[in-house]
């Protein structure tokens, strides 16, 4: 999570690879919710027309089956009766044995899912537990991915909005320095942005700088 600078394609890229590491499958896929939707936002060894095409809605059988049992689905070939045959459409679907629910706190917030191993081999519980717990951390980077962009989103809407307003606007931050000097600032009080801009909030002409730091205290 640290080494992809909240980049989220390429934490999901890197989860992939770790899961990669520890079973080797055929094929698997992360689905994340896009508004009322699940798509699949990147997969290994799947057809890319064929998965950038497939997406389950929230009354999905298996979107909701995961959402209200929180636990891992498996797909039995020999045993279909276990599961809804609706379940078992979309899992084939999916092209998956596997799915595993991603929630953060408490809400479903994607799936991965995985197919069967490249040799044939049986799954182990111990495999199945490791790759459950690193979907409870993929989803909480994910959701910390998205926090992270929405402020940026956020403070740079702020950022254009007092840039462009024809009153003076001067912002500091809790370290008594300023950092807001819009254009309409610097023309009242003709002083330059780059002389102001990360300097003490005393360096304003007086009452201003007075006056920010008694509406701040």
């Amino acid at each position: 999570t640290l080494t992809v600078n909240f980049d989220k394609k390429k934490l999901l890229s890197h989860f992939m690879d770790s899961v990669m590491e520890i079973i080797r499958v055929n094929k698997m896929s992360i689905m994340l919710r896009e508004k009322n939707a699940f798509k699949i936002k990147s997969h290994i060894g799947m057809d890319p027309f064929y998965s950038e095409n497939l997406k389950l809605t929230n009354e999905s059988p298996l979107i909701k089956w995961l959402a209200g049992h929180g636990r891992v689905l498996y797909r039995s070939l020999n045993a279909q009766n276990q599961v809804s045959t609706a379940i078992l459409k979309e899992m084939e679907m999916l092209q998956c044995v596997f799915s595993f629910p991603m929630i953060y706190k408490g809400k479903l917030v994607g799936v991965f899912n995985i197919d069967s191993k490249i040799t044939g081999d049986p799954f182990y519980k111990e495999e199945i537990e490791v790759i459950f717990m690193l979907c409870n951390y993929l989803s909480a980077a994910i959701k910390d991915i998205d926090s992270y962009h929405q402020i940026q989103c956020q403070k740079e809407f702020t950022k254009n909005i007092l840039s462009n307003m024809n009153s003076g606007v001067i912002t500091i931050n809790t370290d008594e320095r300023i950092s807001m000097f819009n254009q309409r600032a610097s023309e009242i009080l003709k002083l330059d942005p780059v002389d102001i801009i990360g300097s003490d909030l005393r360096q304003l002409p007086s009452p201003l700088g007075d006056i920010l730091y008694e509406t701040m205290v």
